[in-house]
């Protein structure tokens, strides 16, 4: 018998920014889709999702459509920030107070390409912890999980 742990459905969602890099985001979900298929059932469920509902385009001019609206997310395991080119642009105040309200829920973070500036703000990190980081316009050095500020500092790892 299986044990409950594999039994478990893991469920991601992908909020994708204004000109968010569509390669970071289709290498993400691909091998999920690719472990669903290989496994012959659905262990990993994922939705794409924007802050209003409606399709953001990627940096390329395609877009992917979302399932929904972040402030309509239902419960995941973990939600991805995806971003782009001219993140400073995408990352609004009611962004990051939307990330921070499910920061509180414990709901984790992690980012794609310069979603990690999003996730970033959100836990307060500043640019100083990543050299180099004020010059990017592509993809960031940081993804930072859904804990007080100090750890997260801590626990920020390379994308």
């Amino acid at each position: 018998m299986e044990s409950p742990a594999v039994l478990r459905k893991c469920k991601y969602a992908f909020l994708t920014l204004p000109n968010y890099s569509l390669i970071a985001v289709a290498n993400a979900l691909e091998p999920l889709r690719m472990a669903n298929r290989l496994v012959g059932k659905e262990v990993y469920e994922w939705s794409v999702i924007t802050m209003d509902g409606r399709a953001a385009d990627a940096s390329s001019g395609l877009n992917l459509s979302p399932t929904g609206a972040l402030d309509k997310l239902g419960p995941v395991d973990i939600l991805f920030v995806c971003g782009g080119i001219n993140v400073r642009e995408a990352v609004s105040p009611t962004l990051l107070t939307a990330l921070r309200r499910l920061a509180d829920r414990r709901v984790p973070l992690g980012a794609l390409c310069t979603g990690g500036y999003a996730t970033g703000r959100t836990y307060r990190l500043c640019a100083k912890n990543f050299p180099g980081f004020e010059s990017a316009t592509n993809c960031s050095p940081s993804t930072a999980t859904a804990l007080p500020a100090p750890a997260a500092r801590r626990r920020s790892t390379s994308c």
